[in-house]
């Protein structure tokens, strides 16, 4: 995907993902993290870029609603920036509204398939709502992208062996 306002942001997210998931240097892969969240919040116009800081700035003070609204009009702007979504989301999220949550991050995704933030925040609503073959389903994919994020493998190994469990004890 070519992020709006930097013509070289697709191939740049290319490169930072081919370390991020080859990176064994978790000081290294915190970096390249910061590099990817920086090219995924330019929104491509100065309107658009004060209206993620607004946003953000109420997601910090916790007034979810205002929140929901600038990105919403964001998203009416430029429905192709997955940031937007994804911010959106956490703010549904952070509300306790978890299905319109994982609609948004779902946007997020089909735009960004590899948004480490969108598909982490999936799996832990599902496994607040219990959805837990779900949430496996999202720290897999989230693993095929960073797979040495500290605890990630055995978090997937944990509830991959819950849900063997509970469905030997359904049988």
């Amino acid at each position: 995907m070519l992020y709006p306002n930097k013509s070289h942001s697709g191939e740049m997210l290319d490169s930072l993902f081919t370390i991020l998931k080859s990176t064994k240097n978790e000081n290294e892969a915190e970096a390249v993290e910061d590099m990817i969240w920086d090219i995924w919040m330019e929104g491509g116009s100065d309107e658009i870029n004060t209206m993620m800081k607004r946003g953000c700035r109420f997601l910090r003070n916790e007034n979810f609603d205002s929140a929901i609204r600038i990105f919403a009009r964001m998203i009416q702007r430029n429905p192709d920036y997955p940031e937007a979504w994804n911010k959106r989301a956490t703010a549904y999220y952070l509300r306790g509204d978890f299905k319109k949550a994982i609609d948004d991050i779902k946007q997020t995704l089909k735009l960004e398939p590899r948004h480490f933030g969108g598909l982490s925040g999936m799996a832990s609503i599902y496994l607040v709502i219990g959805d837990h073959w779900a949430a496996l389903k999202s720290l897999e994919a989230l693993y095929t992208i960073r797979p040495n994020q500290p605890g990630l493998s055995e978090q997937i190994e944990d509830l991959h062996l819950q849900l063997t469990k509970y469905k030997k004890r359904k049988e």
